[in-house]
């Protein structure tokens, strides 16, 4: 088994799209709610049965290279940044998409996905300075918390 880095979205109907890369930086963010799930007891007091919220994901990367090719002009990168955009803008409502860390579909597939992604925010910092890539932030919500080992619509 190998874990191969290639943190990237699925959603049916759509192939694997890896995210643009370099990938600085992949935050992955647990938080539970204690408050909402208070169970009083008949003799007095409080027991918490705290629940997991949804799953915050936050990548920070370039758009400088996209599916193994170097992005050198200004127009690959707007083509890339498109491309991505008009994927998350495609989301199914009820379903969402699926968001890997591993995605290794060679010999035996390792995979590491979160089920039910949605976008919540996608953010490209682009100018008009001959810029060699255009940082991006790229954030994700998760409602189911399970990291599942399975390809892409399994």
């Amino acid at each position: 088994m190998s874990f191969t880095w290639n943190p990237g979205l699925w959603r049916t109907g759509q192939s694997f799209l890896p995210l643009p890369q370099p990938i600085f930086q992949v935050v992955v963010e647990d938080s539970w709610n204690r408050q909402d799930h208070e169970v009083p007891y008949l003799a007095g007091g409080v027991s918490y049965a705290p629940s997991m919220k949804p799953v915050k994901i936050t990548i920070v990367g370039n758009i400088a290279v996209s599916n193994g090719t170097q992005k050198i002009t200004e127009q690959e990168m707007y083509e890339t940044w498109t491309a991505v955009r008009d994927y998350l803008a495609g989301v199914p409502d009820g379903t969402g998409m699926e968001f890997f860390l591993i995605y290794d579909s060679s010999g035996g597939g390792t995979y590491r996905k979160f089920k039910k992604v949605f976008p919540e925010s996608f953010e490209v910092d682009s100018g008009d300075t001959e810029r060699t890539n255009w940082p991006y932030k790229l954030v994700l919500k998760a409602n189911d918390v399970t990291i599942y080992s399975t390809a892409g619509g399994s």
